[in-house]
């Protein structure tokens, strides 16, 4: 890798990680004020109709942005065709949604979901004129601008939620929270970002990035539409305060393993296709991410399933204790998903999509049978279900994508060892520190937290990960950036 490309990385990744976790940050936050001002119910509406907002976001994309990313010779051309595609997709997705929400509002058996559903696509339509700006600044590893743009749709539609949801307006309030975040996104992606689209749409530009999308386009839908799967049971078959409760849960798991992994798909896919024909150094680089990543995320989730208990009942409320017993189990699928993506990412980087679509339909025609039988024994059945899902589809992700550069399974395996017992030993320490604090919750949930991340820092720190070190480097970039605004 070139000191070039080394220094695009590191400050890739500082700002990358800057941007998720603020657009995270400020979301779990939003949710915690917004949590106290509404209902369980409101939440389940929005978790109810998330599967058909997340599985239209695919089509409208197509892998296109993906494509162009990966594409080093991608032109103007190129550029705009996928533009006015992803435009015309948004506008079909929107009004079939429109036309069967009636439908699923009666199959969902929740009246409010049809009109939450006819304006919150609205999104949709608003979203798809982002898609090529945004894929331009992650192929430039241009995530500085990404993350002013996230925190001022995140103040912005956070602020306007918070205010509707004062007034009463309930689930309304995050339907318009949605659109706004939208609205402010794509306009300040078009303010900042210099290119433009010119009136051309080359149809043997489509069919090249269709080649190349078309195969992450079906493996991304059908990947949205298992994870979302839960959802949609939850909301069928059960209550939406129990879906509220599940959804609350997912995003305390989904802070830190989202922050993760949507840092990891942003900087590492850029990054790994610039060394794709360079054998031994994308192998390289590919298992320095790996390591660090299983470093941070597995310790992390331990930590956060060990203090779930008291984390839940300080920041959102007594009202929203049935989420605990979920967040904990979560945490267990959650230590192996940003792995699991990395090696996806690896498939995207060698274009090998063909392997990552047969992949995506046999792992969910594994997963569909563990549904069907973990539902039989409640909420916290399918998630023990999900944890072997997980196990099972990083497994698979590991041995097809490690094939290509040498890097078995088995050798990941053992390189995540050494974190998984660290995990344990400071799952144990945290647990019988619980024992002997006072029961008061605001110190067990402060000393709790502090002990286990000062043990992972130590952990890390005797095995010599280089995360430790990144990560002393961006709270000291941190530091001097406040230190400078306050000058």
């Amino acid at each position: 890798m070139s000191k070039s490309l080394k220094q695009q990385t590191v400050s890739g990744l500082f700002w990358s990680i800057a941007d998720k976790t603020v657009e995270q940050a400020s979301r779990f936050i939003i949710g915690i004020i917004l949590a106290r001002l509404l209902l369980p119910a409101d939440f389940g509406i929005i978790g109810m109709v998330t599967v058909f907002m997340v599985v239209s976001q695919s089509f409208i994309d197509s892998g296109f942005g993906q494509a162009l990313i990966q594409n080093r010779d991608a032109k103007q051309r190129d550029f705009s065709t996928a533009f006015y595609f992803n435009i015309a997709i948004a506008l079909i997705m929107y009004s079939l949604i429109y036309l069967s929400a009636d439908f699923i509002a009666t199959f969902m058996k929740n009246e409010l979901v049809g009109p939450v559903l006819r304006v919150i696509s609205i999104a949709l339509v608003v979203n798809s004129f982002g898609v090529i700006q945004r894929a331009i600044l992650i192929k430039n590893i241009d995530f500085k601008t990404q993350l002013w743009i996230q925190v001022a749709s995140n103040l912005f539609s956070g602020g306007l939620a918070i205010l509707l949801a004062l007034k009463g307006y309930g689930v309304w309030s995050l339907v318009c929270k949605l659109i706004a975040k939208s609205c402010v996104d794509t306009t300040l992606l078009w303010v900042l970002n210099r290119w433009r689209p010119t009136w051309e749409f080359c149809w043997k530009s489509f069919r090249q990035m269709f080649a190349f999308g078309g195969r992450i386009l079906v493996s991304d839908v059908i990947n949205k539409l298992y994870r979302n799967l839960y959802y949609f049971i939850i909301g069928r078959f059960f209550s939406a305060s129990d879906l509220g409760f599940y959804s609350r849960a997912e995003q305390f798991e989904q802070l830190p393993s989202n922050i993760l992994t949507l840092t990891l798909q942003r900087v590492t896919y850029p990054v790994l296709c610039k060394v794709t024909d360079d054998g031994d150094n994308l192998k390289l680089k590919f298992r320095l991410f790996y390591r660090n990543i299983a470093y941070i995320v597995i310790p992390l989730m331990a930590i956060l399933a060990i203090v779930s208990k008291p984390l839940i009942e300080v920041l959102i409320g007594s009202k929203w204790l049935p989420s605990v017993q979920y967040l904990r189990l979560l945490c267990i699928a959650g230590m192996v998903v940003p792995l699991s993506y990395l090696n996806i990412n690896l498939l995207k980087v060698k274009g090998r999509t063909d392997i990552l679509l047969k992949l995506e339909i046999v792992k969910k025609l594994l997963a569909v049978p563990i549904v069907i039988v973990s539902m039989r024994f409640g909420i916290t059945g399918l998630i023990y279900g999900l944890i072997l899902a997980s196990i099972i589809e990083f497994s698979l992700n590991s041995y097809f994508s490690g094939r290509l550069i040498r890097y078995h399974i088995l050798t990941q395996v053992t390189d995540a060892m050494p974190f998984v017992f660290g995990a344990v030993c400071i799952s144990l320490v945290v647990y019988v520190s619980g024992l002997i604090l006072p029961a008061n919750i605001y110190i067990q949930l402060i000393v709790k937290t502090s002990l286990g991340l000062i043990m992972m820092a130590g952990w890390g720190k005797m095995l010599k990960m280089q995360a430790v070190d990144i990560s002393i480097h961006f709270l000291q970039r941190i530091a001097l950036s406040a230190k400078g605004m306050f000058k």
